[in-house]
């Protein structure tokens, strides 16, 4: 095909393109530094939710202490009602000894349920500290590896940049009818453009119908009916 070569060379540009990214994205700092960046981010959505439910456990105890205060009031006055009274009228009596009872249970249950209260926000809280100390030492780790990427990043930059506009030049040389088909297989397979060896597709090792061969040589555009990637004879 008259406009194959152009686009082989614009693949080996392209490849090598992108082995260049690859490799920045792929060093140990590089890793590392992508990792901490999505611990503080997960770390950070938990802190949220933590410091929510910390904060909506604050408030239940606040509600609870309000109660406990307000039947401990209402023990007080009926106490004060009681001791005022004649004490000498049995139904009287009944109705104070039931109501003491109630309130009695009631104001043990409230006691209770605030120790539980307490004990509970203590633990959150304690989970809570113990996640802003991890917090500040993977920020600290960090920002040490941010400098260090950003070095590599800067240090790779010319290369890449090179490589780019090196790629960019030949695709202008590439017939777009091709283009347009090398970057649709592109999505699905790295190298787009394979040859032909002993009329099998090196690109997935799957014998070719002798048509193809004549296709090719005809330089009519062939594409794989096995993998899908485009196809050229080396001579």
């Amino acid at each position: 095909m008259n406009n194959m070569e152009p686009l082989l060379k614009y693949q080996d540009a392209d490849i090598h393109r992108e082995k260049l990214e690859s490799n920045l994205k792929n060093t140990p700092a590089s890793k590392r530094f992508a990792k901490i960046r999505q611990f503080l981010e997960d770390q950070k959505r938990i802190l949220r939710r933590m410091v929510a439910a910390v904060e909506s456990r604050r408030k239940t105890i606040d509600d609870t202490s309000a109660r406990f205060d307000l039947y401990e009031k209402r023990y007080k006055d009926g106490y004060a009602k009681f001791e005022a009274s004649s004490k000498e009228d049995p139904d009287d009596l009944a109705k104070f000894s039931q109501y003491f009872d109630q309130l009695t249970t009631r104001i043990a249950q409230e006691r209770r349920e605030f120790a539980q209260l307490v004990h509970a926000l203590e633990k959150e809280e304690s989970q809570l500290s113990d996640m802003r100390v991890k917090i500040a030492k993977a920020m600290k780790e960090y920002e040490e590896l941010k400098v260090t990427v950003e070095k590599e990043r800067a240090d790779a930059q010319g290369n890449i940049k090179a490589a780019k506009t090196e790629a960019d030049a030949l695709a202008k040389g590439v017939d777009p009818k091709l283009m347009e088909a090398y970057l649709q297989v592109k999505r699905n397979h790295p190298l787009a453009v394979v040859e032909v060896v002993d009329n099998k597709c090196t690109g997935c090792n799957m014998q070719l119908p002798a048509v193809v061969d004549r296709k090719l040589r005809e330089q009519e555009l062939v594409e794989c009916d096995n993998c899908g990637r485009i196809l050229y004879l080396a001579n």
